[in-house]
Order: C-alpha cells, then sequence, then structure tokens
C-alpha cells in the first residue's frame, strides 16, 4: 500500500470523504483527473453524509456543519450553520449546496463499521488501524468481537423499544434520533457517572442503531 495523505492526516473534510468512498483520490479530483462519469455518484454520498450527520451516527468534528448556497442568489441563503441556524439538514442539495464540515478519521471509520461495512469493503485510507491487544490477566476472558456485536444489537434493541413509546421528535424518518435520545440520557445521569460527553454518547448510541438495523434485515 502506498501512503497517501489521506492514509496519514486524522481530519478529513466532507468533500474528501465522498470521494475516497467513491474509491477517488481527492488530489486528483482537484486536478480535475477524473471524468463526469467517475464522479456521478459523489452526489449520492454526499447526501447519504448528510443523513449520517442527522442522526447521529457520523459525528462532525466541532460538531458543526456550514452550508453554502451555491447559487449565492441572496444573502439568506449565502451561509446557514447546522444545528444553531437549522433545524434539520432534509433542505441541503448537493447539487445546490456545499457542505462545510471535518470528521475524524476514526469517527468515519466507526460509522461505516457500525453501518455494517468490513475491513475489506472500507478504503485503505478510511480505515483505522486497531490498537494492539493487551495480554489478559490471568483468569479473565477476553472479549470477542461477536461478542461486543451482540451487546450493540441489545443496546440496539433497548433504544428502538425507547423512542417508539416517544414521539415524532424521537426518530429521522423511521429512525431513532440518536441526538434525542442522548439529550435524555445526559438529562437523566450527572456527566461525572458516565464520564462521557454528548459527543462520545452519540458515537455509541449511533453504532447501536446501526448495528441492530443490520441484524434485523440478516
Amino acid at each position: 500500500m502506498a501512503l497517501t495523505p489521506q492514509h496519514v492526516t486524522q481530519l478529513l473534510n466532507f468533500d474528501e470523504v465522498a470521494y475516497l468512498l467513491e474509491g477517488l483520490d481527492p488530489e486528483k479530483v482537484e486536478e480535475c483527473l477524473y471524468s463526469a462519469e467517475d464522479l456521478a455518484r459523489i452526489p449520492k454520498w454526499q447526501r447519504v453524509m448528510a443523513d449520517a450527520i442527522q442522526d447521529g451516527s457520523l459525528q462532525v468534528d466541532k460538531g458543526v456543519c456550514v452550508i453554502l448556497s451555491k447559487s449565492m442568489s441572496s444573502a439568506a441563503e449565502q451561509t446557514r450553520v447546522w444545528p444553531e441556524d437549522l433545524a434539520s439538514l432534509d433542505f441541503y442539495d448537493p447539487r445546490r449546496h456545499d457542505l462545510v464540515a471535518w470528521f475524524r478519521r476514526k469517527d468515519v471509520y466507526c460509522w461505516l463499521k457500525s453501518s455494517g461495512g468490513t475491513d475489506e469493503d472500507i478504503p485503505e485510507a478510511l480505515r483505522v488501524m486497531p490498537d494492539l491487544p493487551q495480554p489478559a490477566e490471568p483468569g479473565q476472558g477476553q472479549s470477542t468481537e461477536g461478542e461486543e456485536l451482540r451487546a450493540l444489537e441489545a443496546f440496539g434493541l433497548l433504544v428502538e423499544v425507547y423512542v417508539g413509546q416517544r414521539g415524532p421528535d424521537y426518530h429521522y424518518g423511521t429512525r431513532p434520533k440518536a441526538s434525542r435520545i442522548v439529550k435524555d440520557m445526559l438529562a437523566a445521569v450527572p456527566d461525572d457517572v458516565t464520564n462521557m460527553g454528548d459527543r462520545k454518547l452519540k458515537e455509541h448510541v449511533g453504532a447501536a442503531i446501526k448495528a441492530w438495523e443490520a441484524k434485523k434485515r440478516r
């Protein structure tokens, strides 16, 4: 594997991730070395990413997206900020808007894994090398990947039951809304108990939702 800047950097922007998901080199895209046919699916990846940002399964660095109108037809549409200025990203259209956001590579990797992707499915530049396993203490069993997946699936089922007893504010389309669930969690339990902030909890809840949905499709 030849190293590229995308293999090494820990921060990737919105468009770079979309290009890498399509198997394209972002630097070559900037140099206009791809055909229109090569780039045809990029808007679909961008829309999928926007949906994942909104439902909390793809974490944005600093938690903020800036949406720019490509037409710049009116001052009101030139710059909009999510989540501060917008209730949702439903209006986002890759053909009409530029979405500016940054992601940590490990967060993109976690999103793809929780969506059911394997390391073989995930482009090399978006993979994260796992930590070296630590030797187990004598008499202490090691958690397996299968056990971790079953725990995520069970958590995802619990989330589905929880939101099923609540109103539409707890759903994004047909899926549970991770951000709304985390808000309830943080309201019910002091921060010093969970020792996790909003971003980390959203990551776990989003992964659980994805795992349970994948389980139901199997």
